[in-house]
């Protein structure tokens, strides 16, 4: 990727496990292969305490000097990052962001308000209404097939173009909703195997789309001219 991307656009990459040994070997290879950062989920099944996630996330930051993401998505990890651990984690130069993830808009403007970092948000679904707060930015699913327009609305959330850009958000709601009738990545995957970029083909346990979840996302990309 990072030879794909000749220095055109800064390489993330993510080197998330849940055992913290493994996550800082995967980040050592990354950096030594070139990229520009690092996206790091929470831990998931081992039930750590938080104390052990502080921990975890302070080895994988003096691993490299990568600027370092934290990701939390508890309904996939189990773990909901806490407001206090972030903070002990931003005392660490170089973690300098959070893909929030939950679905929280309350627990990212408590973030915003009360830490020193940067707040993306997780969710494709409420990129304006946390951007309206403070948040500068998505790391997003759906722009694997609508890039520019996922753009667009990032672009007019910095502006202060709310009313615009809502306008965008509400107007990919429907696709965006069809998609995530599935385990992501499974709806994205089969919406990009239907545009011709992939097949549509999963790795177990993961699955193909049920029939009434891939009519939802045909029909909705139709709806939108994207096939």
């Amino acid at each position: 990727t990072v030879k794909e991307s000749n220095g055109n656009v800064p390489i993330i990459a993510g080197t998330g496990s849940n055992n913290t040994c493994h996550a800082v070997k995967m980040t050592k290879l990354a950096y030594e292969s070139g990229a520009n950062g690092i996206l790091s989920v929470t831990p998931y099944y081992n039930k750590s305490s938080d104390n052990g996630i502080i921990e975890h996330y302070c080895k994988i930051a003096d691993a490299t000097p990568l600027p370092l993401i934290l990701y939390n998505v508890p309904s996939r990890t189990g773990y909901n990052l806490k407001l206090d651990s972030i903070k002990k984690l931003t005392e660490k130069d170089n973690i300098i962001a959070i893909k929030e993830a939950s679905g929280d808009v309350a627990k990212s403007a408590e973030i915003l308000a009360t830490c020193y970092i940067d707040v993306y948000s997780g969710n494709d679904d409420i990129i304006v209404p946390l951007m309206s707060i403070g948040s500068i930015g998505v790391i997003s699913v759906i722009s694997n097939i609508l890039p520019a327009e996922i753009k667009k609305i990032t672009d007019l959330c910095l502006k202060g173009k709310y009313k615009e850009s809502s306008e965008l958000q509400l107007k990919i709601l429907p696709l965006i909703k069809a998609i995530f009738s599935e385990t992501n990545p499974m709806g994205i995957k089969y919406a990009m195997s239907l545009m011709g970029m992939c097949r549509n083909e999963m790795r177990l346990p993961l699955s193909k789309p049920s029939d009434i979840s891939a009519s939802l996302i045909e029909e909705e990309l139709k709806k939108l001219y994207l096939i």
